[in-house]
């Protein structure tokens, strides 16, 4: 990601990233989040991961309109 957003043209760019569970790293996250850019991450849904989300704020209620897509 950092080496074709290098090569872009110099100005504002608006980047928004899409992955797969490979992008699941915590350090790839941080990355991004510095970076200012918008980023999506699908991961299974195992247990660990459904009881870690139910424990951000606004949770169950935000947690409840998600859904599986696919």
């Amino acid at each position: 990601m950092d080496e074709a957003f290098d090569r872009l043209p110099p100005r504002e760019w608006k980047v928004k990233v899409r992955s797969d569970s490979a992008a699941y790293d915590q350090n790839v996250l941080d990355h991004w989040e510095n970076r200012h850019w918008e980023f999506a991450v699908s991961a299974e849904m195992h247990q660990g991961l459904k009881q870690e989300i139910e424990q951000l704020p606004g949770m169950p209620g935000i947690y409840g309109r998600w859904r599986r897509v696919g």
